[in-house]
């Protein structure tokens, strides 16, 4: 009868997930959105990052993000760190840096996933991206000081490292079809839409 007290975890996972994200309004998902979608009429680029083990789910959105759900579609401009260094993980504000200042320019978006509490690495970062103009969305715990570094935070209302990692890639696929929406909305004029 163990897998009944594993059913019981995995219970509690979710409702632990779920509980996070309650708090974070659909309306400032939406603005987050359009920011997206703003920068991708524009021609400018999703730069995404993620330290650790947050860096696969980095990877991860920067894929979804430039191979949005709908086929026929202009490309997305959109990379992560780690698939620029060719590594599974990255764990230093120099990468960081290198990354963004080779990558980043004025009118691109940074999106940084935090599983961290200390996120020393990308803060630095963040303030570097916001010096060159670029805006910044953060995926953080509530108790991050990436809360407020960036233009735009989203705060996880958990310290449970697996359960930031979970609510920030519901968040971030939810806001993936919002920009999906956004671009390919019949009452929006976008090169996107063909």
């Amino acid at each position: 009868m163990g897998w009944m007290n594993n059913m019981e975890v995995f219970k509690d996972i979710i409702k632990n997930t779920a509980d996070s994200v309650k708090f974070i309004g659909d309306d400032y998902l939406i603005q987050i959105s359009d920011v997206i979608v703003t920068t991708i009429e524009k021609n400018k680029k999703i730069l995404v990052i993620g330290l650790n083990e947050s860096s696969a789910d980095a990877h991860h959105i920067s894929t979804e993000l430039t191979n949005i759900y709908k086929p026929n579609h202009a490309p997305i401009k959109s990379i992560s760190l780690n698939s620029v260094l060719n590594s599974p993980s990255v764990d230093n504000d120099e990468s960081v840096d290198k990354f963004i200042t080779t990558w980043g320019e004025a009118g691109d978006v940074l999106i940084v996933l935090s599983s961290d509490l200390d996120s020393e690495y990308v803060a630095g970062g963040v303030e570097l991206a916001k010096s060159l103009g670029i805006n910044t969305i953060t995926l953080s715990s509530n108790n991050s000081d990436l809360v407020e570094l960036s233009d735009y935070p989203i705060e996880i209302a958990s310290s449970e490292r697996q359960i930031i990692e979970n609510a920030y890639m519901i968040v971030m696929h939810f806001i993936c079809n919002l920009v999906e929406r956004g671009m390919f909305n019949a009452d929006r004029k976008s090169k996107y839409r063909r």
